[in-house]
């Protein structure tokens, strides 16, 4: 799900009851952007006062991961979170919600210290792995080996 999605939903879940007196069967329609207008007179004082520097950091995180690249709707968004504390704490809540990156634990055989000169692996000719004892993997394929030693240099 993109940011423009993130911003339409956002402005989907902001709905204004249309039936008085009666919540058994409150029929709810989207707010039109000027129903959510703030109250507050936007001025150089208060601008900035709806978000801190470190989330915006973070809200820039979250859009990586989504390969969010496009710096004007990126702007408008952390335009809106600025004046609006309902996209600011809708954005803030996603922006938890960062993926931290997998270890990845793969190593290509020509980093190995098993494996030889002539391409073949030590480990496997001493049964350390499950290979035929002439293994001879491609050396710059990554995998997951437990017979994997650095090698020096």
């Amino acid at each position: 799900m993109g940011l423009n999605d993130f911003l339409l939903k956002l402005e989907l879940e902001s709905v204004t009851p249309v039936t008085a007196g009666r919540t058994d069967d409150v029929t709810a329609y989207p707010a039109s952007t000027l129903a959510v207008t703030p109250v507050t007179p936007v001025t150089a004082t208060n601008v900035n006062a709806g978000m801190t520097s470190p989330e915006e950091a973070a809200f820039r995180r979250w859009c990586s991961p989504m390969n969010e690249h496009d710096e004007e709707l990126i702007g408008d968004a952390l335009e809106r979170c600025r004046v609006d504390p309902v996209a600011l704490a809708y954005f803030l809540a996603r922006s938890i919600e960062v993926p931290q990156p997998i270890a990845d634990d793969r190593r290509p055989c020509s980093q190995c210290a098993n494996l030889n000169g002539g391409g073949r692996c030590l480990a496997a000719q001493h049964g350390l792995v499950d290979a035929p004892s002439r293994y001879a993997p491609h050396p710059t394929v990554s995998r997951r080996c437990a017979a994997y030693v650095a090698r020096d240099g």
